[in-house]
């Protein structure tokens, strides 16, 4: 039933990333906290959140105007931040090479690097067209931390520190710290200094 629910979610956001890509990728952002919502694919472990930012991607590649787009976009990246990418991705996929637990290193090199860095270039991507997109992108990332805060305080009865969706509390503050922090670090990069100031 749930990988019902998470294909028929797909569908919608590939029409989604079809038609609005901004907003495509503002759902991503919404939904980061998915990734501890975990589904089985052809006996290949995966997350609903992973299968999102697949699903984007994708879409996207088959659009000429998003592969153009594309083009421009990393044409303007620094060339040491592009080695350092591609080392990056290369220090998991020697992990994965030389990892007794083949089946454990690649779900850590698509979960913590593959899809992370995909749903990252997205972001830079359509952040990079227009203010009003940064606002957007910068806000969803906000709502998703007052979203997860709000779920967590179901559990105030428990007596126990709060945990929300998460297996550990420590989980819990990883997210709300940095998706406050990850807010004001690219409002400064973007240049737009007053959303830094309205966010403090």
């Amino acid at each position: 039933m749930t990988l019902l629910l998470i294909g028929g979610a797909c569908i919608l956001l590939a029409y989604l990333a079809w038609r609005w890509p901004d907003w495509a990728v503002a759902i991503l952002v919404l939904t980061i906290p998915l990734y501890v919502l975990r589904v089985t694919i052809f006996d290949i472990p995966t997350t609903a959140w992973e299968l999102a930012v697949a699903t984007v991607f994708f879409v996207g590649a088959t659009q000429l105007d998003t592969r153009r787009s594309w083009r421009q976009s990393a044409s303007v990246l620094p060339r040491a931040f592009i080695v350092f990418a591609l080392l990056f991705v290369a220090g998991g996929a020697i992990g994965l090479y030389v990892s007794e637990v083949p089946v454990v290193s690649l779900g850590i090199l698509k979960g913590w690097i593959l899809a992370p860095m995909l749903a990252a270039w997205l972001v830079y991507d359509r952040a990079r067209w227009s203010q009003r997109t940064r606002e957007l992108l910068l806000d969803t990332l906000l709502a998703s931390g007052a979203i997860i805060a709000l779920l967590s305080l179901t559990q105030l009865e428990s007596g126990q520190r709060l945990a929300g969706i998460y297996d550990v509390p420590n989980s819990l503050a990883l997210w709300l710290a940095h998706s406050r922090h990850l807010r004001w670090l690219v409002s400064l990069l973007a240049g737009e200094r007053y959303l830094f100031c309205q966010s403090l």
